[in-house]
């Protein structure tokens, strides 16, 4: 059995072993934002990531932090966090053909971390795919990276979207100034074409229902779009059919005039295991910059949104938009600086809610 701490309280579950992954990104921002940073990030937890720490600390008079994406030898930090014992864990890894992660967009799948995108400096065609597999990690000689090139996409994304659907794909959906979507079939090594978006989503959260039927896309930005005011205004909810994959079908909300759901970006998104019913939304931003920590339900059957009435343990943004399940009871997500959250399905559901299964 293995203590977990959620948003309310503390509750033990038996978790199997089960980790999250993370690469140790210092997100820029003002000294008023890093208030925003738990009290174990505002410190060094590795000899590598000490060196940024430092850097950190002597532009801190300026009110600025630097981002750590990228150095001249390619060697990053994987945070692996066990949920069942509570701690982090850290693996220096060398990334080969890219020198940055910025444009790159993260999905765990298994003992696997997957990195998907392309710098906006680079004028790559398509964008890069990289396989790392932390369980050999775990074990190898430290010299061994583990790290699998996989195929470049088609089409150059920008900090697209990543989802894993249950027949062994990862979908690809836009990013920055991009409408193509793609999939890549991890059993045959191979890209595959999706139905395109109608306009640009970027920084949109995606969920799978517990079927693996359907895809759904919430929020987003249209960097095309000057408006803070106009992206707000233009909820967007999308849903594609992944056994017909003929188009994304634009969702009419229902309950949106005391704007529940603001079209927030860098949220996360999930569902617990069994329910068919809900999808639930967590964190994210606003388009002037306020950082979010309420957890909305959706329902895919009334389409509409609800508050849950619980939060996370602060306001912040996700860059891992899916997380992990934990069991049917509890999930785990990691948001972009490194806090854990644990949320707890008991919480989320409506009081009066009865489903068959469980």
């Amino acid at each position: 059995m293995g203590t977990v701490a959620c948003c309310n309280e503390v509750r033990s579950y038996k978790t199997e072993n089960i980790y999250i992954y993370q690469i140790n990104r210092y997100v820029k921002c003002t000294d008023k934002e890093s208030q925003l940073l738990p009290d174990s990030q505002r410190d060094t937890i590795s000899s590598l990531s000490g060196k940024i720490a430092e850097e950190q600390n002597n532009t801190k008079k300026k009110g600025v932090k630097k981002q750590y994406l990228k150095n001249k030898n390619g060697d990053f930090i994987i945070l692996s966090y066990d949920v069942e014992e509570e701690y982090f864990l850290e693996y220096k890894i060398t990334l080969p053909i890219v020198r940055t992660i910025e444009g790159m967009s993260e999905l765990n799948i298994n003992k696997n971390l997957i990195l998907c995108g392309i710098s906006p400096k680079q004028k790559n065609e398509g964008s890069f795919l990289l396989k790392i597999d932390l369980e050999k990690k775990a074990y190898d000689n430290e010299e061994q990276n583990n790290v699998e090139v996989l195929i470049n996409s088609t089409h150059p994304h920008i900090y697209p979207s990543l989802i894993y659907d249950k027949s062994g794909k990862i979908l690809c959906i836009g990013g920055k100034r991009q409408t193509q979507c793609e999939s890549y079939n991890l059993n045959i090594n191979k890209w595959f074409t999706l139905p395109q978006l109608q306009e640009e989503r970027y920084k949109c959260s995606l969920c799978m229902d517990s079927k693996g039927n359907y895809v759904y896309l919430f929020g987003g930005i249209n960097s095309s779009v000057n408006s803070s005011v106009e992206n707000d205004s233009q909820v967007k909810v999308l849903r594609m059919n992944l056994h017909r994959l003929l188009i994304w079908e634009n969702l009419i909300i229902k309950n949106n005039s005391k704007n529940l759901f603001i079209n927030r970006i860098s949220s996360a998104a999930f569902t617990f295991k069994f329910d068919e019913d809900f999808i639930f939304i967590a964190g994210g931003e606003d388009f002037n910059g306020n950082k979010l920590d309420n957890i909305l339900r959706f329902s895919k059957k009334n389409l509409k949104f609800e508050s849950t009435g619980v939060k996370l343990k602060n306001k912040t943004i996700f860059l891992n938009q899916n997380g992990i399940s934990i069991n049917e009871q509890a999930h785990c997500l990691i948001d972009s600086f490194n806090e854990i959250h644990i949320i707890e399905r008991h919480d989320c559901l409506p009081m009066d809610y009865h489903p068959d299964e469980i």
